[in-house]
């Protein structure tokens, strides 16, 4: 029978490699077959030429060529070969092949980024043989999701940068992630991470919730804002009637920035008496205040006679009487007499009249004549109107 001979009692080889296990053979009369078995837990499983990682295993070149191992190739080998004799058999030779899945690991358990900022996941790995690919996978409410490194928020995992970074992070990245490495052995896992988004919508307050000014004053309203990510607009509205109305700034508005929140309104009207809200936007979205109440105080004057009538001698000197209270202050005094449906303004160049002024508002008249009889209108304006007084009638005697 054919004497079979392995040249090595052992082998090993790492996986993905190729390896030939060494059999001569001697035999007369000469060797009409050669063939390899495996021993797997005492199991023999003879070797099928017919796949295309192996090669020799025949008379002419009787060593086993196995291409491209792979761990399953691991285990006891035996060379056989047959003449018209008989079968002879070599001893037992053991292939060791080196290889696992990778070893997969990130450092942290937990990552915080700020909403509107980039992160990077770290992961590193072992492996043997070489990795041929890298993945992360995420996990929201137990929905597992591939990350597609083509869409431009995610760059890296790759085999030469495993660790993934995540651009403009957003609440919708809060979750939890797993590294995966595969290599030709299989795939090998890192534990979870945790990506914990931080930042919310701007915390904006109004701290006092009701302001008074008088008609043509001016008044600020208190706003400040607190934003993570920092936020990138302010904007007020005004609310009459359960419409708003955005705050046009310029003019008699201003502030109302990110640098300088509050709201400054001049020369205050009536008609800006009403309610206000402070707004703040950043990338995570738009925060408000509550309202604040805006009173404007002001009225047209209030306009008395000190008198219901008055009475002068012709050629005398009287003064008809005028008070008057007014919140804004008067900015002007003057005096109107009707005489039958004639209505005409006393014309203060007139040397026989004095007053008629903001500080002296009543009217003195020098040199009565019967000219000067007639029905006296005392009026004073602000910045919010005219007010006037009853008619005063002034009777000349004389």
């Amino acid at each position: 029978v054919p004497v079979v001979t392995v040249l090595s009692t052992s082998y090993s080889i790492n996986v993905g490699n190729s390896i030939t296990l060494q059999c001569t053979v001697s035999a007369t009369p000469s060797a009409t077959s050669v063939t390899w078995q495996r021993f797997t837990n005492n199991v023999a499983t003879n070797i099928d030429m017919s796949s295309g990682r192996y090669s020799g295993s025949s008379v002419g070149s009787p060593s086993l060529v196995i291409s491209n191992t792979v761990i399953s190739d691991e285990g006891f080998y035996i060379c056989k070969a047959t003449n018209s004799v008989g079968s002879g058999q070599s001893q037992q030779t053991f292939l060791d092949v080196i290889g696992s899945i990778p070893t997969v690991t990130v450092p942290q358990s937990t990552y915080t980024v700020n909403r509107g900022s980039s992160v990077t996941l770290q992961c590193t790995y072992t492996s043997n043989p070489a990795p041929t690919s890298v993945f992360w996978e995420r996990t929201v409410a137990n929905q597992v999701t591939i990350i597609s490194t083509a869409i431009s928020k995610y760059d890296g995992s790759t085999t030469q940068s495993p660790s993934l970074i995540i651009n403009t992070a957003d609440e919708s990245d809060e979750a939890n992630y797993v590294c995966k490495v595969t290599n030709s052995v299989g795939t090998g896992i890192s534990s979870s991470t945790f990506l914990d988004v931080l930042g919310n919508i701007p915390v904006v307050t109004a701290p006092t919730s009701a302001y008074t000014v008088n008609v043509g004053d001016s008044v600020t309203m208190t706003c400040t804002v607190t934003a993570n990510p920092q936020h990138t607009t302010v904007y007020w509205q005004y609310i009459s009637g359960g419409s708003s109305t955005n705050v046009n700034m310029g003019g008699r508005f201003s502030g109302s920035s990110v640098s300088s929140p509050s709201l400054t309104l001049s020369n205050a009207q009536l008609s800006d008496q009403g309610t206000y809200v402070c707004y703040a936007t950043n990338s995570v979205g738009t925060g408000q205040s509550t309202q604040v109440v805006l009173a404007v105080t002001g009225s047209v004057p209030s306009v008395s006679l000190t008198q219901t009538s008055f009475t002068g001698n012709y050629g005398d000197t009287i003064t008809l009487g005028c008070t008057v209270s007014a919140n804004p202050g008067v900015t002007s005094v003057y005096w109107q007499k009707v005489s039958g449906s004639v209505t005409s303004t006393v014309d203060m160049s007139n040397s026989r009249y004095t007053g008629s002024s903001v500080s002296t508002p009543s009217l003195t008249i020098t040199n009565l004549n019967s000219n000067d009889g007639g029905n006296y209108i005392c009026l004073a304006a602000n910045s919010v109107g005219t007010g006037q007084s009853v008619q005063g009638p002034l009777t000349v005697v004389g």
